[in-house]
């Protein structure tokens, strides 16, 4: 209820890296405790990554903090997140990201298990 009452100083996001600037054949990829940048400003850090197939991208979840001047943490709202550029430091490299509340939509006809394989018997006469 105090969340509801107060607002959060701390969000979980997601973010997935933009497969043009970040080549996952040539490019380092996310372990986990990158740094998270809004607008040119540490706001975060990295969880947990992965590769998502369906969406041809590498993703990035983790969570972000409006730091003050003195280093505390403030409280966020989702405009937070929708008015801004994000980018995750990477090795060194800032690769700019797409930063989202919601998960994305997947395409439509999305082949996650592969084409069915099982035999099936013949009907005989």
């Amino acid at each position: 209820q105090q969340q509801l009452d107060e607002g959060v100083k701390k969000m979980f996001v997601m973010l997935l890296l933009d497969p043009i600037d970040h080549n996952t054949d040539l490019d380092p990829w996310p372990w986990g405790g990158e740094s998270i940048f809004r607008n040119g400003k540490y706001c975060g850090t990295v969880t947990t990554t992965s590769y998502g197939f369906s969406l041809a991208k590498q993703i990035c979840l983790g969570f972000l903090q409006d730091f003050d001047d003195n280093g505390n943490p403030k409280f966020i709202t989702p405009e937070f997140i929708k008015n801004a550029e994000f980018e995750v430091d990477i090795c060194g490299t800032l690769y700019p990201a797409q930063c989202r509340l919601n998960p994305p939509v997947l395409p439509k006809k999305v082949m996650l298990e592969g084409p069915d394989l099982t035999p099936h018997r013949h009907k005989s006469n």
